[in-house]
């Protein structure tokens, strides 16, 4: 009886800690967008590793990053000469144990339809 009520005086506080921490994780969820100037690129490199990442070439003058989820607002869009990068959130800095739920995460990678002329060199590390 004793170590009935021990083992469930320990679960309840590890219950309701992991109900805070999951509602603390809900909170970092949305959608954010970020542009950035095509003048001058030549190449695309794209470092995604925690959520599935979509590259197109749509009706926009200037390079277009989408995202939706979790950590949203983490993400890089800029230059590194004529180089566009993307790149995902620091993960060390945002883990997850429970009600992490990575499947509703979203990029895409919209580039103005005159980059997709086959000279745009692309250097993708995707692994979500």
């Amino acid at each position: 009886m004793i170590l009935l009520a021990v083992v469930g005086g320990l679960t309840l506080p590890c219950v309701l800690l992991s109900a805070l921490f999951s509602a603390a994780v809900g909170l970092n969820r949305g959608s954010e967008t970020m542009t950035a100037d095509t003048s001058g690129v030549t190449g695309v490199t794209v470092d995604s590793n925690t959520s599935p990442f979509n590259l197109e070439f749509g009706a926009v003058s200037e390079a277009t990053l989408q995202t939706h989820g979790m950590n949203a607002d983490g993400w890089h869009l800029g230059h590194d000469g004529t180089e566009l990068e993307v790149q995902a959130p620091n993960q060390w800095m945002n883990w997850c144990f429970f009600n992490c739920n990575f499947e509703d995460n979203q990029v895409t990678l919209i580039l103005p339809e005159e980059l997709n002329d086959g000279s745009l060199n692309a250097d993708l590390e995707l692994s979500a």
